[in-house]
């Protein structure tokens, strides 16, 4: 907010003022917030308001490395590229916009990268031995490539039983058997 004030010359004790707001710049992004799969990609975009230079934004990301990077950057875009690998857990990124006419004004989009998680559906968990126990479904989220799961059993002490097929699609079924005997 700017004051401008005019004063008589004549007489000093005279005087009109007015109030004249000179907008600040801002930055926005566009998404805000967003998941991305590994290896997939999300384009993003910056707008600077108020800016009369029309200089844009710079690009930066956090964290610096196993965060995946940026790509095709401009002054009022950006592509963002999950790594290619799974993180062990969900993973946090952060691209941030930054005006380059006033570098304390930004923008963020919360990137995640999501782990792949194994989900598994049995009817029933208690059994009697040698009983075959049908349509035991693994499902794999956040998984691109689609590689399924492989089955085992264990158990001590043995025998533990069998499991057939060892390795199944997400979402498609595998049968147990129960060993005939339980110790």
């Amino acid at each position: 907010m700017v004051t401008v004030k005019a004063t008589s010359v004549a007489d000093t004790s005279k005087s009109a003022s007015i109030n004249i707001t000179v907008a600040a710049i801002t930055v926005s992004v566009s998404p805000t917030t967003a998941v991305v799969q590994i290896g997939n990609s999300l384009p993003i975009s910056a707008n600077v308001n108020n800016d009369p230079s029309g200089q844009g934004v710079s690009w930066s990301i956090s964290p610096a490395s196993g965060a995946g990077n940026l790509s095709s950057q401009t002054v009022g875009s950006a592509t963002y590229n999950a790594p290619t690998t799974a993180p062990a857990s969900d993973l946090t990124v952060t691209v941030t916009a930054t005006s380059l006419a006033d570098a304390t004004k930004s923008a963020t989009v919360t990137i995640t990268v999501p782990s792949i998680s194994v989900s598994v559906t049995v009817l029933v968990s208690s059994v009697q031995a040698g009983t075959v126990v049908p349509n035991i479904v693994a499902t794999v989220s956040n998984d691109p490539s689609h590689k399924g799961v492989s089955w085992s059993v264990s158990c001590s002490p043995a025998p533990c039983g069998s499991i057939s097929p060892t390795t199944t699609a997400s979402g498609a079924a595998t049968t147990y058997t129960a060993p005939p005997t339980c110790k």
